[in-house]
């Protein structure tokens, strides 16, 4: 599963271009794409998110005006990340555009549905399903970038929806991550925010080993939510304008 995978996932039938917009944005500002990749064409893109080629030409309208995106012309062209100054980073920076209580609500339904999906793991994941996840935690760890941690991050909780073994689950594993792996970005430049993810990855293989599920469970919504109240508290600093927030990694 690559973070690609999660920026252009369907979108919705019902959803505005704003909301496509804001997806790429904070992907964008968050590292998950990265300075000077090229975006998939439109038709494509209107392919990928599930939405009419018209939504797909106004978010990018958006995107280019608020300098995120350039678009090239001839035969190597299209629409390329573009190098953010610091001052665009810090103003459309995840954290600082997304509500309190949005960021809350996310955490709650993230540590519901991953919660579940590791107590369904503790009865139904094989040892080598453990194997698999043990092995993406490890990468997880030695991720010394912020994006590199989301996106590693990203994978453990999707594979550990995955073996649940519930396409229901999955499927909404994969949708809360458009909006949770940016904001986990934002918060990974705090390398101890990462230490204590990891140590709580490792109860949560502790957990699946002796096949337990509910301590698989307790320690996987113990993570989120100690994750989402970090977001919190990283947002009202925010607010302080002596405090900036995150540097984006190089």
């Amino acid at each position: 599963m690559t973070a690609h995978t999660v920026v252009y996932s369907p979108i919705g039938q019902s959803s505005r271009a704003e909301q496509i917009a804001e997806r790429l944005s904070n992907a964008i500002v968050a590292g998950l794409l990265e300075t000077e990749e090229q975006l998939p064409n439109e038709a494509e893109l209107s392919r990928l998110m599930g939405v009419s080629p018209v939504t797909i030409r106004e978010a990018l309208n958006t995107l280019r005006a608020r300098g995120l995106i350039d678009t090239r012309r001839g035969r190597n062209g299209g629409s390329f990340v573009c190098r953010l100054p610091e001052r665009a980073r810090q103003e459309h920076h995840p954290l600082r555009l997304a509500s309190s209580d949005g960021i809350a609500d996310l955490g709650e339904l993230h540590a519901a549905i991953i919660g579940h999906s590791a107590l369904l793991a503790g009865q139904r994941s094989t040892a080598r399903d453990q194997e698999r996840l043990a092995s993406l935690v490890a990468d997880f760890a030695q991720a010394s970038q912020p994006e590199a941690r989301a996106q590693a991050d990203m994978r453990c909780l999707l594979t550990l929806a995955t073996q649940a073994q519930s396409a229901r689950l999955a499927n909404q594993a994969l949708a809360i991550q458009a909006e949770w792996a940016p904001l986990a970005a934002a918060l990974y430049h705090d390398s101890q925010a990462h230490a204590v993810t990891v140590q709580a990855y490792g109860r949560i293989l502790a957990a699946l080993a002796a096949d337990d599920g509910m301590a698989a469970r307790d320690a996987a919504q113990g993570m989120l939510a100690a994750l989402t109240a970090q977001m919190l508290d990283l947002k009202l600093r925010l607010r302080d304008p002596t405090s900036s927030p995150p540097t984006a990694a190089a």
